[in-house]
């Protein structure tokens, strides 16, 4: 049963995009298989931004330019995160920052670089494996 669904999530994937698994503290970020989760471009790992938001239980707005992710909502390690589709400028919680690659809206959703984890000011970070198709999220103590 397995094998049709990662076959059918694979012939999703637009030519040049291949699967991706994303882990968070080594378990599955998204057990939902209808929808494209994570996949590889160009050596960078993308993760979909609505199931980041279910990991660390949060909201987003869109307000058709930016996509605001915050993150843990009333708990002091709330974080603010705005991204620009097509763009590698963000913001996090008011002060600019960089991604190592721009921000990809397809197969219905926003996509971020999982390298943004390793992010300075966050206290998550980010561990990828040799294959270049997977990555795992580690939270501090306390998320």
């Amino acid at each position: 049963m397995l094998l049709p669904l990662l076959a059918a999530a694979v012939t999703a994937l637009a030519s040049g995009d291949l699967p991706a698994t994303v882990t968070v503290d080594h378990r599955p970020l998204s057990a939902d298989t209808s929808h494209v989760v994570a996949f590889s471009r160009a050596k960078t790992i993308y993760v979909c931004l609505d199931d980041v938001k279910q990991a660390v239980t949060g909201s987003i707005a869109h307000d058709g330019k930016r996509i605001v992710l915050t993150t843990f909502t009333g708990s002091s390690n709330s974080r603010t995160v705005t991204f620009t589709p097509g763009s590698t400028n963000a913001m996090l919680d008011g002060k600019p920052l960089v991604l190592t690659a721009p921000v990809v809206t397809q197969y219905g959703c926003a996509f971020i670089p999982l390298s943004f984890f390793g992010s300075p000011g966050l206290r998550t970070r980010v561990t990828f494996a040799a294959d270049g198709r997977s990555g795992n999220v580690v939270l501090p103590p306390g998320f």
